[in-house]
């Protein structure tokens, strides 16, 4: 009974190796599917902020807007204070964005 638990068989070995392919992929696809997602949300970002540079006084009115539809807030936004915030999100998605790269190159 031991000697088969210390030598497994030839299926057994086949099945453990490729129970831990499907999982490796599947940790492999999802790492993929975040990575693509943090790089739509930079993006975005950056066209909002491109949109900012752009034309400043629209960009914050549209924000301002926005955030006190979104907060039901009744009072002004400072547009110092979105920028700030905006910027924050873009330093956080892209440092995410470039460990899930790394972490899928090794991997790999």
């Amino acid at each position: 009974m031991t000697e088969h638990l210390l030598n497994p068989s030839e299926d057994a070995r086949f099945e453990a190796a490729y129970n831990h392919y499907v999982d490796s992929v599947d940790v492999a696809r999802a790492q993929i599917k975040l990575r693509d997602r943090l790089l739509v949300i930079a993006i975005l970002l950056l066209a909002v902020m491109s949109f900012q540079i752009f034309l400043p006084q629209e960009s914050g009115n549209l924000l301002s807007e926005f955030v006190r539809k979104k907060l039901d807030v009744d009072h002004g936004i400072n547009l110092a204070f979105l920028g700030t915030v905006i910027w924050f999100v873009l330093l956080g998605t892209t440092v995410r964005y470039f460990q899930v790269v790394v972490g899928l190159g090794a991997a790999i």
